[in-house]
């Protein structure tokens, strides 16, 4: 993992270590769990090639099951912000086809991580534009009124418990 956070190291080889790591993942998905953080790390990467394979491999990894996005899914948020239009593309195609992976009430898998994705923004400094883009675009998946009444609430908890931590910092 350290190879894949040292600039010394060149592009082509950590866009195959993220590969190697995919495909760990997917014959021993236990063994890179404690690990994951890792390869979420890569899609910040410097070198857009290997961003694009990033989130490639994590896309396939998170729809297929083989990982959970708890905790690292505002990660994969923010590069709906990233300046490569295609890493952007993979970003939206991400949660569209996320959006459409149910649990057993059949509700969007989304929809029960945005609380999760908004917690992780708002840790970050965005600027509120850069905010306001990611999370219209997420929300924009809600479609029942109950669900977004819910979300509503539990978003102003959110803030507001975010904005108590702010102003005693």
């Amino acid at each position: 993992f350290t190879a894949l956070r040292n600039p010394g190291i060149e592009a082509p080889l950590r866009r195959n270590i993220v590969i190697a790591l995919g495909d760990l993942a997917v014959r021993h998905p236990l063994t890179l769990d404690p690990w994951k953080e890792h390869l979420y790390r890569t899609l910040d990467d410097p070198d857009v090639g290997v961003r694009q394979i990033a989130i490639s491999v994590l896309s396939f990894l998170v729809l297929n099951g083989v990982i959970l996005p708890q905790g690292h899914i505002g990660h994969i948020a923010t590069l709906l912000l990233d300046p490569d239009a295609k890493v952007r593309r993979m970003g939206l195609n991400f949660f569209v086809e996320f959006d459409q992976k149910v649990d057993g009430r059949g509700e969007s898998q989304l929809y029960h991580s945005l609380p999760d994705i908004l917690s992780y923004l708002l840790r970050l400094p965005l600027p509120s534009g850069d905010f306001q883009r990611i999370m219209s675009h997420l929300l924009g998946f809600v479609q029942k009124e109950a669900q977004a009444e819910f979300l509503l609430k539990n978003f102003l908890c959110r803030l507001d418990a975010s904005a108590s931590d702010y102003e005693s910092n």
